[in-house]
């Protein structure tokens, strides 16, 4: 992980967490920005369970230590889109039906090294995804502190899916 996105990340959080919060809930998102929170918090729920699924079944070092990253980093993305949006912590968002799937898989298959290559199959999938969430959003989004947490949304998932293949060829061979 990125030290200066890692850092610029939890500063934003720390500093504008309870301001964007009570901030959201007195002024309402724009479309744009409220469309880009959602589908981001929406695909990172998928690979936040499957994170969790891999934590328990995952057999390589590297996938339990990706794993447990990956589950860390989208808790704290979800709590800085959902201070965004205005909407509770605890507020459950709508899985889209390919992240359900991707959970599925993994549960059936039996812990070991198919289940690791599935994970990391789903999670590269997965993050090309959330890429081209942000990719979308920043094409279009005027707003600097959504333009923000895309940007460093963005830099986490490229550097994610280049792990995610060195991970995927170190399993192959």
């Amino acid at each position: 992980m990125n030290r200066r996105q890692t850092l610029g990340l939890l500063a934003l959080v720390s500093m504008s967490g309870p301001a964007l919060s009570q901030t959201a809930s007195r002024v309402p998102v724009p479309e744009a920005e409220r469309n880009h929170a959602l589908r981001t918090l929406q695909a990172g729920s998928a690979s936040l369970e499957t994170s969790r699924v891999a934590i328990s079944k995952g057999t390589a070092a590297g996938i339990k230590r990706f794993a447990q990253a990956e589950s860390a980093e989208q808790q704290t993305l979800a709590q800085v889109l959902k201070a965004r949006l205005g909407v509770d912590d605890n507020d459950k968002v709508a899985m889209p039906a390919e992240g359900k799937a991707g959970i599925d898989r993994l549960h059936d298959i039996k812990t070991g090294p198919d289940f690791d290559k599935a994970y990391v199959a789903v999670q590269i999938e997965g993050h090309r995804d959330l890429l081209q969430i942000q990719e979308d959003y920043l094409a279009i989004g005027k707003d600097a502190m959504s333009s923000a947490i895309a940007r460093l949304a963005r830099g986490h998932i490229r550097e994610h899916l280049t792990v995610l293949e060195i991970l995927q060829n170190d399993l192959a061979g």
